[in-house]
Parts: structure tokens; sequence; C-alpha cells
């Protein structure tokens, strides 16, 4: 298909490249908001 080195069909499935590390960030959102409303 694609590029063999991210492609999910290459790689019998699983989550995108990068989707951990962005859900991580997402969680982390709320605690940014916190300390910026505290600047």
């Amino acid at each position: 298909m694609g590029d063999h080195r991210i492609c999910r069909a290459t790689r019998k499935g699983g989550a995108r490249p990068g989707f951990h590390q962005l859900e991580l960030e997402y969680q982390l959102l709320p605690k940014v908001r916190k300390a910026l409303d505290k600047i």
C-alpha cells in the first residue's frame, strides 16, 4: 500500500502512529488551562 513503515495494513492494524501521544496531550489540556488561568 503506502509507506510500509506506517501503513496500518502492513503493521497488522493498531492505533495510528502518534495517536497515543495525541491522546496523552489531550488529557493534559485541562491541567495546562488551570496553570494558564493562574498567571
